[in-house]
């Protein structure tokens, strides 16, 4: 085997550690449910979500991160979006994004982030 097989085969059986993110678009009314969260020593507002940890499938840890961060016991619907995200000061991502209803007369309530807020979208014309 030569050393270019040998590397070529390396890369395939012990790939590089990849990050994998959980996003949740939450509607209700012609809003979206948006969060607050830290970044770089200052707040931003981000969509809810988390991370997937090892081997687990990406909408299960969406369920656990809401129902941890925002004490919302979700719907999980539809993949939405898939979209990487380039290795920078961290290792190589992906991020999958779900649309998300919450039960009727349901409210989250954040054990995590400083806000939680409805953004108004723009009725269809």
């Amino acid at each position: 085997m030569t050393s270019d097989t040998a590397n070529s085969l390396a890369r395939y059986t012990t790939p590089p550690p990849r990050r994998m993110g959980v996003q949740a678009l939450i509607t209700r009314d012609l809003a979206i449910g948006m969060v607050t969260r830290p970044y770089l020593g200052e707040e931003r507002w981000s969509l809810p979500g988390g991370h997937a940890p090892a081997n687990t499938p990406p909408s299960l840890a969406l369920g656990h991160a809401l129902d941890t961060r925002l004490g919302a016991q979700a719907i999980i619907g539809r993949l939405l979006a898939v979209d990487c995200v380039p290795q920078g000061t961290y290792p190589e991502g992906t991020v999958f994004v779900y649309h998300v209803e919450l039960p009727p007369q349901r409210r989250a309530r954040s054990h995590e982030h400083r806000r939680v807020r409805r953004v108004a979208l723009d009725r269809p014309r």
